[in-house]
């Protein structure tokens, strides 16, 4: 409508994604940790969101942001973000129960519900792919479910999930009640979201996605165990991060290659 060139739609939505995504990380965490936050944000998800799926990298980092100030009980900016990321793209309505239990007080799982939460993922994962066939009547989800798109069972023993699951579990087992109440909220929505990966590994397309809407957190989860470690320890941490965010990085490159291709 405006005519200008394609290119400018792009980059302003990846401007609006990135300014959000420091949004994310600075009410997160103050100082450098928030700028480790962002830089696992950039290596994970920029080259996935930024350049590719435009639409969907804005609305999970605005509705990540929501989530956090509605958190923080800032319900009016919180909304405002929430809606913002909806409009982008309608899969982070699945973030709507979480923002109805922050309104209601519900801010943290104990840690036994958080192993409770993964244990039942793995128990009911087969189970859930039965009702693929009543999920096919969604027109939305139909193309996922009927053949139409190429859809495969994700394996559970990809390095994604089992370093989160290791960092969760780590988690639990030994800094559950030093974490402060961001930080119990952020290792509550990365368990989440690895719970649901799990529950729908049957379906690549919707575990993926769904591993994607909860990946801000996931990343805020792995900073914030540096928070409990010692001057040496935080070195070695810090050079296992830049590493994990290299394979992060490297891994997304894969998803450019077909234009890279072309372009040669």
């Amino acid at each position: 409508w405006l005519g200008l060139p394609d290119f400018v739609f792009f980059c302003l939505i990846a401007y609006l994604s990135l300014q959000s995504k420091v949004i994310f990380s600075k009410n997160i965490f103050l100082g450098c940790f928030s700028y480790l936050i962002f830089f696992l944000i950039f290596s994970r998800f920029y080259i996935v969101h930024d350049m590719v799926q435009v639409r969907v990298g804005a609305a999970i980092a605005l509705a990540s942001c929501g989530l956090i100030f509605f958190f923080r009980e800032r319900y009016v900016k919180g909304i405002l973000f929430y809606l913002l990321g909806l409009s982008f793209h309608l899969s982070v309505v699945m973030y709507l129960p979480i923002f109805v239990l922050l309104f209601f007080g519900f801010k943290k799982l104990s840690r036994f519900n958080i192993a409770a939460l993964l244990i039942g993922a793995f128990a009911l994962s087969s189970l859930i792919s039965g009702f693929s066939a009543q999920l096919s009547e969604i027109s939305r989800l139909a193309p996922y479910l009927n053949g139409e798109y190429k859809t495969n069972a994700l394996s559970l023993l990809s390095f994604y999930v089992i370093v989160r699951t290791a960092l969760i579990v780590f988690i639990l087992a030994t800094f559950y009640k030093q974490l402060s109440d961001i930080e119990h909220f952020v290792l509550c929505m990365s368990a989440v979201g690895l719970a649901l990966q799990i529950l729908l590994s049957w379906n690549d397309s919707f575990s993926l996605r769904t591993a994607e809407l909860f990946g801000m957190f996931d990343m805020a989860c792995f900073v914030m165990l540096m928070r409990f470690l010692e001057y040496r320890s935080k070195i070695l941490y810090g050079l296992l991060l830049f590493g994990i965010a290299t394979v992060f990085y490297m891994a997304t490159l894969k998803v450019v290659d077909d234009y890279a291709s072309v372009l040669s």
